[in-house]
């Protein structure tokens, strides 16, 4: 249960970091280096701060990504899974059974 809150809460930081990032670019994007910036020493500064942003923006929407499929999967692997599941139970169950008569036919052996 607190494993699933974990998870939780890191989607929904993930989610707040992707849209500070969004809206950082967007700011960024409309500010006045969008039309060319007037002081040529800050032309690499912006350059460097552009890549570093959407760097991060890349970075976060691939782990968003990763965590939307990480529990989902398709209806046949769900089967497989689910099918895989009760085949172990009923070797367990036989195998349970198996032992259980076992112990009772050689239960005068034991000391």
């Amino acid at each position: 249960m607190a494993y699933d809150d974990n998870k939780l809460k890191e989607k929904q930081l993930t989610e707040v970091k992707l849209n500070i990032y969004r809206s950082l670019m967007d700011a960024a994007n409309t500010n006045e280096y969008q039309n060319g910036p007037t002081d040529f020493e800050n032309i690499g500064t912006y350059e460097r701060i552009a890549a570093k942003f959407f760097k991060e923006v890349q970075e976060q929407t691939e782990i968003r990504d990763k965590e939307k499929s990480y529990y989902s999967s398709s209806l046949k692997t769900k089967f497989i899974w689910f099918s895989l599941y009760i085949g172990l139970a009923i070797f367990l169950m036989i195998t349970s059974l198996y032992a259980g008569d076992l112990m009772e036919q050689y239960k005068t052996l034991l000391p």
